[in-house]
């Protein structure tokens, strides 16, 4: 088997990259002067956790998404509950219109969770 060298060209980073280094670089001297024995494994552990908690918090709230669908789910149920049990006997309900909209809300859920995927 031949082994044959592949040269790899860097990446020069963009301006915007290299401007987010500079300022992220400052930050870290200026916390290292108040605490000196800072190691650089805190350094690399506490830049991995503010990428995580950047990532998390730039997407849609999953919970707000499944509280809402739940909710319409039982105030779906409710309606079917009442109209069953006869309680709604004089009211017309627009089936057709509430079916609609429980996929329509089930739909947008759906799409906002594997958006922020």
């Amino acid at each position: 088997m031949v082994f044959v060298p592949v040269p790899h060209t860097p990446v020069r980073p963009s301006p915007r990259v290299q401007d987010l280094s500079l300022e992220l670089t400052k930050t870290i001297e200026e916390f290292e002067q108040r605490f000196p024995n800072l190691s650089s494994a805190e350094i690399r552990q506490a830049a991995q956790l503010a990428v995580q908690r950047k990532a998390s918090g730039s997407g849609v709230n999953r919970q707000a998404i499944a509280v809402g669908v739940g909710l319409a789910a039982f105030l779906a149920g409710v309606a079917v509950f009442m109209t069953q049990s006869g309680s709604l006997e004089n009211v017309e309900v627009p089936w057709m219109m509430i079916g609609i909209g429980v996929t329509a809300l089930i739909g947008l859920a759906v799409f906002l969770l594997r958006q922020n995927e």
